[in-house]
């Protein structure tokens, strides 16, 4: 496992060539968001999102989420509806996880979960790298991790690239809405606050 500081500036340029040599090796990185650490890969690397499903023990209906530099990126992975492309440009960067349809036909999962993350050198990393998967760094069912020992106690050698950030804010987990159906739905409460002009069910 290769470890390296991620809390400075100075230490994004060593971070992306990390990164970018696990994206391409099919490899998994960890690196700190905003609430907890996450799990890394190219989303549409098959082989690599199969690891991390393994590395996590998570059921296989259950799609990997995924996080991206800002909206616009993300729009290449999932259909933005412009009502809730508005709404979420207002509030993102923010620990909100949005499930929409993805792009270019369903694949295999029909709709796909994303966010901007409220990490500002994971989002310069993101911008660089491209959007990749940010699965919390646990086993499935699992108390998710908020320190890079924690990671490298867990994941030793499932783990290409451990960004060390420090403890993370932890506490409570992104909020998931689902707005692929009409009206939108909330699938977990979490650290944010939907606004209740958005008119979003309770799950």
């Amino acid at each position: 496992m290769q470890r390296l500081p991620f809390t400075l500036s100075e230490h994004l340029s060593a971070a992306v060539k990390a990164v970018r040599a696990a994206v391409a090796a099919h490899s998994v990185t960890a690196f700190p968001t905003e609430t907890f650490y996450g799990l890394a890969v190219d989303p549409h690397d098959v082989a690599a999102v199969a690891h991390v499903f393994a590395l996590k023990q998570r059921p296989a209906e259950k799609a990997l989420p995924v996080v991206g530099a800002s909206t616009e990126q993300l729009a290449g992975l999932v259909r933005i509806p412009p009502l809730w492309r508005r709404r979420l440009e207002e509030v993102w960067p923010a620990p909100l996880t949005v499930v929409l349809e993805r792009a270019g036909g369903p694949g295999r999962f029909g709709s796909l979960a994303v966010r901007v993350p409220g990490h500002a050198l994971l989002r310069r990393l993101l911008a660089d790298v491209g959007p990749l998967t940010a699965t919390s760094a646990n086993r499935s069912g699992g108390k998710a991790l908020a320190t890079a020992d924690a990671v490298a106690a867990a994941f030793a050698g499932g783990v290409a690239v451990l960004l060390d950030g420090g403890a993370t804010q932890g506490g409570l987990p992104s909020t998931i809405i689902d707005v692929t159906g009409a009206p939108a739905r909330l699938v977990r409460r979490g650290a944010f606050e939907v606004p209740a002009e958005w008119g979003v069910l309770a799950g």
